[in-house]
């Protein structure tokens, strides 16, 4: 048996604990080429398909949005319309969850390929490459986009049934009846499965910028990492969001300093207190939300790289080159 002593001089972090890569996603979240595509992907979400003000929840909107980018969020709100609503808004509730889902899809693949590349190989590949990769990826995006998009609308149209067949029960049983609770239940496992799901085609998207992968291999390939490594992934997701939040409060202070120290240069009269306008709330407002889900999408493909070596086996550093 060896006992000589042994001499630490540095210890590797990232391998010890592999959730502090996940802070290397700050080097992506004001990178230009991921706040364009995070631009673009926060301008499809808010495309409007004539659903009302009042289908979204507001109590699900102020327990999501402090943690969840709006253009995720906006997803998450159009799964609740379907499933509160039903059919009587279901045409244009499922248009607007698959082309919102496409929007986010499109620049979550470009700012993964971007992180993935400074990240491994210390490259950055520009606006026009990054367009041009994700324009590359349009057939997996739109089949793993379609995939995710029918497994939840199944799920969705089950749990509709559900209702109900419990709602007329209930006035037979009364509202304590056992399929009343069995109802209750099923929404949580609906919840689960659809978080489940939204967490899976993301790192599906992070599969396609990373490995080139198909859609469809991607979105089973995402899934399997989160059952797979469940709690793993869930402590990785709940890291992303708090850096995300971090990251849009220190930028929402910044860009509303900025504001005023511009106003005040220009400003007449010293002693009044400058207004933001109308027009620079919008903007900020827009570049919070960019560098958010830029973030989010930063910490997404870095968390893919790192369940593909714990599950797979495969070099953190490797990224496909396929064409």
């Amino acid at each position: 048996m060896n006992k000589d002593a042994v001499r630490i001089n540095q210890i590797d972090l990232p391998m010890v604990f592999p959730s502090v890569r996940l802070l290397e996603s700050l080097r992506g979240a004001w990178s230009i080429p991921c706040l364009l595509a995070a631009v673009l992907a926060f301008a499809g979400s808010r495309i409007d398909f004539g659903l009302s003000s009042n289908s979204d929840s507001l109590e699900l909107t102020s327990a999501v949005s402090p943690f969840v980018p709006s253009a995720i969020t906006q997803i998450i709100l159009n799964a609740e319309t379907l499933a509160v609503f039903g059919s009587s808004r279901g045409t244009a509730a499922s248009l607007s969850l698959i082309v919102h889902m496409l929007c986010v899809g499109f620049g979550a693949v470009g700012i993964s390929r971007f992180i993935a590349m400074v990240v491994n190989r210390h490259e950055r590949s520009g606006v026009l490459r990054t367009a041009i990769f994700c324009l590359s990826c349009w057939k997996p995006i739109l089949v793993s986009t379609s995939l995710a998009s029918v497994i939840g609308l199944m799920g969705l149209l089950v749990f509709r049934a559900a209702g109900k067949v419990t709602f007329w029960f209930s006035g037979v049983s009364g509202a304590t009846s056992l399929p009343n609770i069995a109802f209750w239940l099923s929404s949580l496992m609906l919840w689960i499965v659809l978080s489940v799901l939204l967490a899976g085609w993301l790192l599906g998207l992070s599969a396609m910028a990373i490995d080139r992968v198909d859609g469809a291999e991607a979105l089973s390939r995402g899934i399997s990492y989160v059952l797979s490594r469940f709690r793993r992934t869930v402590s990785f997701v709940i890291i992303i969001g708090v850096i995300a939040k971090l990251v849009g409060l220190a930028t929402w202070r910044c860009v509303t300093i900025a504001g005023k120290m511009a106003l005040r240069s220009i400003n007449e009269n010293p002693n009044s207190p400058p207004e933001l306008p109308t027009g620079f709330e919008s903007f900020r407002i827009w570049f919070v939300e960019a560098v958010q889900f830029s973030t989010v999408c930063c910490g997404l493909a870095i968390a893919y790289l790192i369940l593909r070596q714990v599950i797979d086996n495969v070099d953190f550093r490797e990224i496909s080159d396929q064409k």
